[in-house]
């Protein structure tokens, strides 16, 4: 997620807030960027949205996980790709301002354990409704205190953000992040070794990407073991939409990332 979607999501979070029905009491709409931080090579597009979302079919079970290594030292290894025979990637959410009833209702129906990369505000904001997609399977990780580009900041500061929401996590959802998503997924060396100090296990980025009712890969194809960066957004229902025809077109499933990356925490 870019700099300048992170504003314009926003700015339209607090202009548009009184005209969006879908959207939970109280919560507002967002812009979003027409293009991620990841270079697309290949797209999957959907029909325009409409005021309904027709519910998908269940995908298969998930199958046993074939969990990777924790790797020892100092600096938290970076990872956008899971390696796994296994025929699951990985759907991964961010942000959390705007928290929509149809996208519980679409993960409910299709059975996808999600990762929620949540900053604090939205975070405290949505508590219930978080705690709502906790209860389908979800996980609650770190994405930084303030979204600032990390590579800009010097350690101390680093520090603060990556390491700033552990307690109030682990208090709120019950459980305290291992993993942690750098924000546009900017991040140096100093991040790694922050991110390792306070406990994270992970640094997680993504190998594609769903926006604007489009599905767009790194590679061309979608691969076993990808993460996959989605936003919570008013385009949520339809990208979810979108991944859940392209998953059952070509016999693909939903894992949970943290069995695979943070197994027995």
């Amino acid at each position: 997620m870019t700099r300048r979607s992170w504003f314009a999501i926003t700015v339209a979070t607090v202009v548009s807030g009184a005209v969006t029905g879908t959207l939970v009491a109280g919560e507002g709409s967002s812009g979003t960027p027409r293009r991620s931080a990841t270079r697309a090579t290949s797209t999957t597009r959907a029909a325009p949205p409409t005021t309904t979302t027709t519910a998908p079919p269940s995908l298969p079970p998930a199958p046993l996980p074939t969990p990777v290594p924790t790797v020892p030292g100092d600096v938290a290894p970076v990872i956008s790709h899971v390696p796994t025979p296994n025929r699951v990637v990985f759907l991964t959410i961010d942000d959390g301002l705007v928290r929509d009833s149809r996208t519980i209702e679409l993960i409910r129906q299709a059975r996808i354990p999600v990762t929620l990369f949540l900053v604090p505000g939205p975070a405290r904001e949505g508590q219930a409704y978080f705690q709502q997609l906790q209860a389908l399977g979800g996980t609650v990780e770190a994405h930084s205190v303030h979204h600032p580009d990390l590579k800009k900041l010097g350690a101390a500061a680093q520090h603060n953000e990556v390491c700033g929401t552990l307690d109030d996590f682990g208090a709120r959802f019950g459980r305290r992040p291992t993993l942690f998503r750098p924000p546009y997924g900017s991040y140096n060396e100093t991040t790694k070794r922050v991110a390792r100090s306070c406990g994270f296990q992970w640094v997680v980025t993504w190998r594609a990407t769903l926006n604007d009712g489009v599905l767009a890969m790194q590679g061309g194809q979608l691969q076993p073991g990808d993460i996959i960066l989605a936003h919570f957004r008013v385009d949520l229902p339809q990208n979810l939409a979108v991944l859940i025809a392209k998953l059952k077109a070509e016999n693909f499933t939903v894992g949970h990332l943290e069995d695979y990356l943070s197994p027995g925490t």
